[in-house]
């Protein structure tokens, strides 16, 4: 996986809708993002009808031409031998089925006709065994979305790795954001391998039982 580093990000020549809710994540993306002219910030939970919602969008603005999920993936920091369903099902909730839903709703009613991107932005966080699963689970269902549904629209998805400094995370954020959803997009050789930018430093395994 590429190491990430900073970019002159300069406005971007279309609409950003950021979906999200509190945090310092999401503060620093409407800061910048919003800073470059392209940002609506919803705040979007799954209690919300994203339906309504991204109709909502489309009408007041006239065009979504980028969606940007902040992916909230809580840690459930304990052994996962004694993991509760539920907890399975927050974490893999928050995770997946919420950034899906997301993105098949601004497809369905913008994207199919018109092309776009998405980014799934993951904020710094504890590490631990649910929520890396959950993390490789959100990176492969990225790669499927971007081969089905390239070229028309680019679906990426942004980590932080396991060993970089929350700090370093957060400064290159928001640029590394708009240079994904820069408009027009640069041509991508290969499209049908989904592109994940992963910000990281070396990768340390669980350790395992001698």
């Amino acid at each position: 996986m590429p190491r990430a580093h900073d970019t002159a990000g300069g406005p971007l020549a279309g609409r950003v809708v950021l979906l999200t809710g509190p945090g310092d994540t999401a503060a620093l993306l409407t800061e910048r993002l919003g800073a470059r002219g392209a940002l609506v910030v919803t705040a979007a939970d799954r209690g919300d009808d994203p339906d309504r919602t991204v109709e909502r969008v489309v009408r007041d603005h006239g065009r979504l031409d980028h969606l940007v999920n902040v992916v909230a993936v809580p840690s459930r920091a304990r052994a996962l031998t004694g993991l509760a369903p539920s907890d399975l099902n927050d974490v893999l909730g928050h995770g997946l089925v919420t950034p899906l839903t997301w993105i098949q709703r601004a497809h369905a009613h913008r994207m199919a006709a018109h092309g776009g991107s998405v980014v799934n932005v993951v904020p710094d966080g504890p590490r631990d065994g649910l929520r890396d699963a959950a993390l490789a689970a959100l990176t492969e269902l990225t790669e499927w979305l971007a081969a089905e549904l390239a070229p028309r629209v680019a679906v990426h998805t942004v980590l932080p790795g396991p060993r970089l400094e929350d700090g370093v995370f957060r400064a290159g954020l928001a640029d590394i954001v708009t240079g994904l959803l820069a408009c027009p997009r640069p041509a991508r050789p290969d499209p049908v391998h989904g592109p994940v930018l992963v910000l990281t430093g070396a990768a340390p395994r669980p350790r395992r039982a001698a």
